[in-house]
């Protein structure tokens, strides 16, 4: 950061660790089998109203259950039960992808049907997001 500061240079970082990534770059090129996936800043990638909702029931549902009373889709659902993945049968911590704009109507569909101990409410991260963007076949597309 000092060279770049000091000497106007472009600096090209290639890196897995997503701190350094946030922490120091303006501009983030995503590749993928030698197609560009993405180009643009880092927080394009993080700030698209997205949120992890986090919520720990007392039931343990399944996510077509979840699905189905909440009307979201069975990859916005990811059922874990205590600190670690125990499998559907006793999940009880719920993991929602959903927009700032869906938090209030879905928390009130689930408060309907289940019991919630605990929730809170993140923001994408950089790290997730970019692995959504390799699991999916064609990606975000180029952005100048």
């Amino acid at each position: 950061r000092e060279f770049n500061a000091r000497e106007k240079a472009t600096i090209i970082l290639t890196s897995h660790n997503m701190e350094d990534i946030e922490r120091l770059c303006s501009r983030v090129m995503i590749l993928k089998t030698g197609k560009l996936l993405y180009d643009g800043k880092p927080q394009g990638l993080t700030q698209s109203g997205e949120r992890q909702l986090k919520i720990t029931l007392l039931e343990s549902p399944a996510v077509s259950d979840v699905a189905s009373l909440t009307g979201l889709a069975p990859e916005q659902i990811s059922l874990k039960g205590g600190d670690e993945d125990e499998g559907e049968s006793s999940s009880n911590h719920l993991w929602l992808t959903i927009k700032n704009d869906q938090i209030a109507p879905i928390l009130q569909k689930l408060m309907s049907r289940y019991t919630i101990s605990d929730m809170g409410i993140q923001g994408q991260s950089l790290e997730r997001v970019i692995q959504k963007i390799y699991e999916s076949e064609s990606g975000m597309g180029s952005h100048a």
